[in-house]
């Protein structure tokens, strides 16, 4: 769900909204310009990279086989995000990335894998299922700046669809602020339980998500500092080109809908 080709998507009509992954939307607007902008927002990334041996840290990763959804994919450039911001000893290339789409969390229950890039639903149902995970980073910790998901929308939809979009957003608010109260707890995990976990794994991985503010209740979830944080790290980076320039905030995000919406929730 959350491959770079969803900005892609949207712009081609091929769905009027997604959640897609910041760094790969602030790319393609400032390389290619694409007409999508953004609504909503999702800042705090849940990814954490673990293993189920003890008393190891970071730099032991160093050599590894460490699972990923693909080479270049969210959770290598998750595990290329946390090395980089809180484990400097090792670098990229000196990990071996096992590409496993997203079955790293049953290879470590089978005792197939030590180390992977994980979720917090991930790292769930391992627990629930008897192993012991031991966290060696945490992009909420080792990348404060980083953001991570947005809802993006053609530019011309939004003008042509203004409301339905901003009544799309009103849900999602109402949403948030329903998982947010622990009596609703029961209701939420046997909701998700079309993810295919159990309510146990659900309700353990609802409060893990609640505990980093995983979803936008008060805001919306698009704060600037860490969206031009990213911008400016992509250029850093090079995934902007040299000849382009980041696009800025005002150009990337519609603060109005996300008003419009939470005052429709009140």
């Amino acid at each position: 769900m959350l491959a770079p080709q969803y900005p892609a998507a949207v712009v081609a009509g091929n769905v009027d909204m997604a959640y897609a992954p910041t760094p790969p939307v602030i790319n393609q607007i400032s390389n290619a310009g694409v007409p999508l902008v953004a609504v909503y927002g999702m800042q705090n990334p849940d990814w954490v990279l673990g293993t189920t041996e003890t008393g190891k840290s970071c730099k032991d990763v160093a050599g590894q086989d460490v699972g990923v959804d693909s080479i270049g994919g969210a959770r290598s450039i998750a595990l290329r995000s946390m090395l980089a911001g809180g484990c400097k000893e090792v670098k990229l290339n000196e990990v071996k990335q096992i590409a496993l789409g997203s079955s790293s969390g049953p290879a470590m229950i089978a005792g197939r894998l030590k180390y992977a890039v994980l979720h917090l639903d991930d790292l769930a149902e391992i627990v629930h299922q008897g192993k012991k995970v031991n966290i060696l980073l945490a992009m909420k910790n080792t990348n404060p700046t980083s953001h991570y998901l947005m809802l993006v929308i053609r530019k011309d939809n939004l003008a042509k669809n203004r409301d339905a979009v901003v009544h799309a957003v009103a849900g999602l608010i109402e949403a948030a602020r329903f998982m947010q109260d622990p009596k609703n707890a029961d209701i939420v995990a046997k909701a998700a339980s079309q993810t295919g976990h159990s309510m146990e794994v659900n309700k353990l991985a609802l409060e893990r998500f609640l505990a980093i503010d995983f979803w936008a209740a008060k805001d919306d979830g698009l704060p600037r500092n860490k969206l031009e944080a990213v911008a400016k790290l992509m250029k850093k980076i090079g995934a902007i080109k040299p000849d382009k320039t980041p696009v800025t905030y005002d150009q990337l995000v519609d603060t109005t809908v996300w008003k419009d919406a939470n005052a429709m929730v009140k």
